[in-house]
């Protein structure tokens, strides 16, 4: 438990931008590095979807720079992703517990690619953030998609 506290406490730190402080710790400086070498997109936003933090492979994955995406929120990197109803799961959400949907992220150039998004959600301080990792299902589900074509129905047999 202390030590998902302590993550839990890093990854916060590490998206309010306290690692950028004169005297850096070097355990947050640390987190912040794995988390931008993550082979996963990573979003952190607030309970209105407004994104607070992003790692370097969501840059890449979208076409933007951290600047940009801090500037958006969840509505305009998603395709059709519904506010009301996602504010009532995510208040509904206990710490620790997590949410996964297939959805389609939405790059800067306008087109899109299927993602399979977890979100958990955390809570330090008396403060809540969500963090969603964004895998792209491109390859896997061009993969299921050919599996599913050479099946034999055997009804058609």
């Amino acid at each position: 438990m202390l030590r998902a506290k302590a993550f839990a406490r890093g990854l916060l730190a590490a998206a309010r931008g306290s690692w950028r402080t004169a005297t850096p710790d070097a355990g947050q400086s640390r987190f912040r590095a794995y988390v931008d070498h993550a082979t996963d997109a990573m979003f952190v936003h607030d309970g209105t979807g407004r994104l607070t933090d992003v790692n370097r492979q969501a840059c890449v994955a979208l076409g933007q720079t951290r600047e940009q995406l801090l500037r958006l929120d969840l509505s305009q990197v998603m395709q059709g992703f519904d506010v009301p109803h996602a504010r009532q799961a995510w208040q509904a959400m206990q710490p620790g517990q997590l949410l996964t949907q297939q959805v389609r992220l939405l790059r800067q150039d306008g087109t899109s690619f299927p993602a399979e998004v977890r979100v958990g959600c955390l809570e330090i301080d008396g403060q809540r953030s969500y963090l969603a990792s964004a895998r792209d299902t491109t390859d896997r589900d061009a993969q299921q998609a050919e599996r599913d074509a050479e099946r034999v129905d055997p009804e058609v047999v």
